[in-house]
């Protein structure tokens, strides 16, 4: 819920079209860091700037950090920089990478780009195992944010019979990405393609390489037999394509808003399809 509370609240920018994520009033800035991290499910590069000038380039992808790409103003950045694949050895170095940036408490900035690195993805650190070093609560904004504050306004003023006015948010997150979160580590790689374009690929590269030949091989053929699977064409539809018997682990396919997923699930998470399915079109 904490989540989903975060993706609907109105965002603030400020100049240069980078959001205001964390300082004075808002959510502390290192909490912040981590919580735009864990909901980071789509392979992204963000560039995290104070206004003390430091700034920080990170690779993220299915919540977790694949390596730090730019430094500057931050003390011990170095460690962190010449890594190309970030794993558990690091987690010290990177929790202080990002302690040292948020240390002044200082308004705390966000861009969102795509990865400038196309040649597969590391399985990277978790943000999770960062917040629990850090002794922070990922699923909790508590007294760090205006949230509650401004939703205990809203009820006051509903209760007074004052309709609240409307605001404007970001989007609410997409099917693709609820079905993927839902999944969590039950996807061991995927693979998000709409038409021609790629939208996103997580996962070690020996299982997306062949996801990403099938689908330039039989896109048209695989969308034509999901339609086949709706009362109209388009509609959501999810399928599990085979299994390995030596691995035990499965093929998916979901089709939703244009796009189309393909997934490898894990031997022993098969049975969390047709809950993240139910959950996702809920």
């Amino acid at each position: 819920m904490a989540r989903l509370r975060a993706l609907q609240a109105p965002a603030t920018f400020a100049p240069g079209a980078l959001r205001v994520i964390g300082g004075p009033g808002m959510a502390s800035p290192l909490a912040a860091l981590l919580r735009e991290i864990n909901e980071t499910l789509l392979g992204r590069s963000l560039v995290f700037s104070t206004d003390a000038g430091a700034t920080l380039s990170l690779d993220v992808a299915g919540r977790r950090v694949l390596r730090v790409t730019a430094a500057s103003g931050i003390a011990g950045a170095e460690a962190c920089l010449g890594v190309p694949a970030l794993d558990d050895a690091n987690r010290e170095d990177l929790a202080g990478v990002f302690s040292a940036l948020t240390a002044s408490g200082s308004t705390l900035r966000v861009i969102a780009a795509p990865l400038g690195r196309s040649e597969g993805l590391s399985v990277g650190l978790p943000v999770a195992r960062l917040a629990d070093h850090l002794g922070i609560d990922l699923n909790d904004e508590g007294a760090d944010s205006v949230e509650a504050e401004a939703e205990a306004e809203a009820v006051e003023s509903v209760g007074d019979g004052v309709e609240p006015e409307a605001e404007a948010g970001p989007e609410t997150v997409g099917f693709l990405q609820a079905f993927v979160a839902q999944m969590g580590d039950g996807l061991a790689a995927w693979l998000i393609r709409s038409g021609d374009e790629e939208q996103g690929r997580f996962g070690p590269e020996e299982m997306v390489a062949p996801l990403e030949d099938f689908l330039n091989d039989e896109a048209d053929a695989l969308m034509q037999q999901l339609d086949r699977l709706t009362q109209a064409a388009g509609e959501p539809v999810c399928t599990v394509l085979g299994n390995d018997l030596v691995s035990g682990h499965s093929i998916l396919c979901l089709q939703a808003e244009g796009a189309v997923l393909l997934g490898v699930v894990a031997g022993d998470a098969a049975g969390q399809v047709l809950a993240a399915w139910n959950a996702a079109r809920g």
